[in-house]
């Protein structure tokens, strides 16, 4: 036995220690749960876990009898860490995803801005090969009959407007005298002759071949027909589609100008070689709110050596007058219509040749080149109503075609 051991005496026992009591310290339960928050909101309770789980860790430390929960201190500086990393991720990511969408946005911007461009650039370099290229007609055809004025009952009235070989002739529509702007669309009559004349105003009495386009006027558009050069007593020679564009866009310019226009919301439509015309004209301009395309050929040599007069087998007069290699420079909303039953080939050969955001091919089932007129003029002149906004939103589909066609004439 030791000096310093007690000595026991009979039925005496050791006195042990007695021991202290121990409690979990706070701070460590505090750490666990700011960082199981900060795991839940954003990470900022993190910081208060991860700082209060450091100083629970030193307090367990220093009074090792007395406090328990350094591992639930150390949980809670784990998870604190582990929440402000995550965090950091997805801050990080929602950042980098931000700045992803914006350089998207500035490269779709600088793209349709591009695009734009493009575009513009197109319609000049075809405007500049048009005036560069110098015709050799076989024929020099001019008609010597003037444009007779409409009945007042139609609304239009005979005018003159500016070409580029002098003075033209026309039909407008007369002013309204309300004060507002009004929607416009410029129609191109099919045909030959590049006159004009009164008898094709009135709305036809063959619903199937109703070449008037009166619908657009009846539904309340109004509309500038003009004659083309060597038309009625026009200046100039009929050139096939080639001038012609050229004085189209000399009659737009023309009504853009007029008073009572709105020049932000001017259409063109025309119907067989009005329609061919019309698709060289959007060609070759950026100032058209859109474009109605009737039974077109995809080349104007296509019409054949009789009736046309240029030589139709010289590549080079063929170029500049052919709708299919301008397709890529067209940059309104353009709706190109024909029935199965008539020129369809050509609509489907432009359709094979370019794909375009702006250019819609229709076919008209069970239809020919004059039955799609009088019906899906009316449908069209209602939605070129409808588009009211700052930039154009005509919706046109095939089943909305469909049920128009299938309409009871009214």
């Amino acid at each position: 036995m030791s000096p310093s051991t007690p000595r026991l005496l009979p039925g005496q026992h050791p006195r042990l220690p007695v021991p202290q009591p121990r409690s979990t310290d706070r701070l460590a339960i505090v750490s666990l749960v700011f960082s199981i928050l900060g795991l839940l909101a954003f990470g900022i309770p993190a910081l208060i876990g991860i700082i209060t789980g450091h100083i629970s860790r030193s307090r367990i430390r220093k009074q090792p009898g007395r406090l328990v929960g350094s591992g639930l201190a150390l949980t809670g500086v784990i998870l604190g860490y582990a929440a402000l990393v995550f965090w950091a991720l997805v801050l990080g990511c929602l950042a980098l995803i931000s700045t992803i969408q914006r350089a998207s946005e500035n490269i779709a911007k600088q793209s349709a801005t591009l695009r734009h461009e493009d575009l513009v650039q197109k319609t000049q370099e075809n405007a500049r090969a048009r005036h560069a290229f110098k015709t050799r007609l076989l024929r020099k055809e001019r008609e010597d009959v003037p444009a007779d004025p409409p009945a007042p009952a139609t609304g239009m009235k005979l005018v003159s407007y500016p070409g580029p070989l002098g003075d033209m002739a026309a039909y407008v529509s007369t002013d309204p005298a309300d004060g507002k702007k009004h929607p416009a669309i410029i129609w191109l009559i099919g045909g030959f002759s590049n006159s004009i004349s009164a008898d094709v105003l009135p709305k036809g009495d063959d619903p199937e071949n109703d070449q008037s386009a009166s619908a657009f006027r009846e539904a309340g558009l109004l509309m500038l027909y003009p004659s083309l050069r060597g038309g009625n007593q026009n200046p100039g020679f009929k050139e096939g589609l080639l001038g012609e564009v050229d004085d189209v866009l000399a009659a737009l310019a023309w009504l853009k100008q007029q008073p009572y226009i709105d020049p932000a919301r001017i259409y063109l439509g025309g119907h067989s070689t009005g329609g061919t015309l019309a698709l060289l004209v959007a060609g070759s301009t950026t100032d058209l709110r859109a474009v109605i395309s009737f039974g077109p050929a995809h080349s104007t040599a296509a019409y054949g050596q009789d009736v046309l007069p240029f030589d139709v087998e010289n590549e080079a007069e063929a170029i500049p007058r052919a709708p299919i290699l301008c397709l890529d420079a067209i940059n309104a909303p353009t709706f190109v219509i024909e029935g199965v039953k008539g020129n369809i080939e050509s609509l489907r050969r432009m359709r094979r040749s370019h794909s375009s955001r702006f250019i819609q091919y229709f076919e008209i089932p069970a239809a020919d080149h004059f039955q799609v007129l009088r019906p899906l003029s009316e449908l069209l002149a209602k939605s070129l109503l409808q588009d009211t906004g700052p930039t154009p939103n005509i919706v046109i589909n095939h089943a909305m075609l469909k049920a128009a066609m299938e309409a009871p004439e009214k």
